[in-house]
């Protein structure tokens, strides 16, 4: 009881507000992570009746796994997810971070689909590694890369968790440092790996949306691709880009139904094709 308390407090937003405005943010989290991180270091989480299990190291893996947390912000889009992929297919999961979407994907499909995870972080990538392994996931492919308009090298802007660089600009506003990763076109990845065609997609990537869906047009305009949610960061997005950009990007490759769902300083873009009547 006292914990659930402790959760609950911890997730309120008027907490949180004050504890940006006293720059008590960080102190706060590492004294829940030490209070609420479970004894055996792995949390189970389930979404529509489907069950698994993530490691959790740090307390950026603690807020965004935590049940009272923002995993709450994302078990609707997941939960449409597995909607879209109940008769099997491939499921893309770009920025796939400690593997959210990727594990639990998996483990409702088996052995009628397969994720493609795309993961540029070593440190993120290591841990959706890992809880890859945790949950004796069989199908599930691997990248570590960056999809973008053109193949390159990017410099990923760490933030205040692992789940929030970018390579677009420090996420915190502080330069915390960077490292060098491998930007490459989606749709020639795609095409070098033989990879199958995408059912739905999801698109996390701080700021960096909008080049991805430019270097995957051929695959996302694909008929085989029904659902694309793409979460927009305004306040990431380089000077020449706006969400305006990235909804019309979208739209141009036949998603004519897409819905804007906001959410804290960032924005839902759920895509899909127009149902055939």
């Amino acid at each position: 009881m006292v914990m659930e308390f402790i959760r609950r407090l911890s997730f309120h937003p008027s907490i949180i507000q004050a504890s940006q405005v006293l720059h008590l943010r960080r102190v706060l989290g590492k004294v829940y992570f030490r209070l609420a991180r479970p004894h055996s270091g792995v949390a189970s989480l389930e979404v529509a009746g489907t069950k698994a299990r993530f490691y959790i190291r740090t307390p950026a893996e603690l807020r965004n796994l935590d049940p009272a947390g923002a995993f709450q912000d994302e078990r609707w889009i997941l939960e449409h997810v597995l909607r879209i992929l109940e008769r099997g297919g491939a499921f893309y999961d770009i920025g796939s971070n400690v593997g959210l979407y990727a594990v639990l994907v998996a483990k409702a499909l088996g052995e009628r689909g397969e994720v493609i995870a795309f993961e540029p972080s070593s440190e993120a990538y290591a841990h959706l590694r890992s809880n890859v392994e945790l949950n004796r996931l069989n199908n599930v492919r691997l990248f570590q890369n960056a999809l973008g308009r053109l193949p390159t090298q990017g410099r990923l802007h760490r933030g205040g968790g692992n789940a929030d660089s970018s390579l677009v600009v420090p996420p915190s506003g502080v330069d915390l440092g960077y490292e060098l990763v491998s930007v490459v076109r989606g749709d020639d990845l795609v095409l070098c790996h033989h990879l199958p065609l995408p059912r739905a997609v999801k698109i996390d990537v701080e700021g960096y949306e909008h080049e991805v869906i430019q270097g995957l047009r051929s695959t996302l305009a694909e008929p085989e691709c029904q659902f694309v949610c793409c979460e927009i960061h305004p306040g990431l997005l380089p000077p020449s880009t706006t969400t305006k950009d990235v909804l019309e990007a979208l739209e141009s490759l036949g998603y004519t139904q897409i819905t804007v769902r906001p959410r804290k300083d960032t924005l839902h873009a759920i895509a899909e094709r127009a149902t055939q009547g």
